[in-house]
């Protein structure tokens, strides 16, 4: 709302900040990305679309191209979900977990704690009595799936002892370089 006149829940208002995004882009800059934030009501949501990730008129939403909610989910650990809520033109990844803490300090960056396809839904991570989050002796799947996976367990047991089905863990290997999963039944 920084780089706009007027009021950010008027349609007609945001249509003017629209159409300088898109000068930009006929200019020639090569992408515009926005940082912007959920009105304050997101924070009591556990699921994710335009209208509560994205604060204001409507009209913002339909300008982008793509749009990625993003939800603290532990504050302890800076733990983040990541959605994408709106793609265009792309087949999107399944929404996924990073953390922050202590990796940033460790390595300077994030580390994915809950890799696409294991994620599962917002829902799932809204607090749960005072532990905030899902139960914290709940082992990473991503971590299991790959160590069994590495031990030549199969898929159909990989999916019994974590929940899934086998067809899952076979599209959760594929997407992560384990091309072997393909055969393995």
């Amino acid at each position: 709302m920084r780089f706009m006149d007027g009021d950010e829940n008027s349609a007609a208002e945001q249509k003017i900040f629209s159409a300088n995004v898109f000068n930009l882009l006929k200019a020639g800059a090569r992408t515009v990305t926005g940082a912007h934030h959920s009105p304050k009501r997101f924070e009591n949501d556990w699921y994710m679309s335009l209208d509560n990730v994205l604060r204001g008129s409507g009209e913002i939403g339909g300008m982008a191209s793509t749009v990625w909610g993003v939800k603290r989910i532990d504050k302890d650990t800076t733990r983040l979900y990541i959605q994408n809520i709106k793609p265009r033109d792309f087949d999107p990844c399944e929404p996924f977990v990073i953390e922050g803490r202590p990796h940033i300090n460790e390595c300077g960056d994030f580390s994915m704690w809950r890799l696409p396809g294991l994620a599962g839904d917002l829902e799932g991570y809204r607090p749960r009595g005072n532990n905030g989050g899902r139960p914290s002796t709940a082992a990473s799947q991503t971590e299991q799936i790959l160590t069994l996976h590495a031990q030549g367990v199969s898929n159909r047991k990989i999916g019994e002892q974590l929940g899934l089905s086998k067809d899952a863990v076979r599209r959760f290997l594929e997407r992560h370089g384990k091309a072997e999963a393909v055969a393995q039944q």
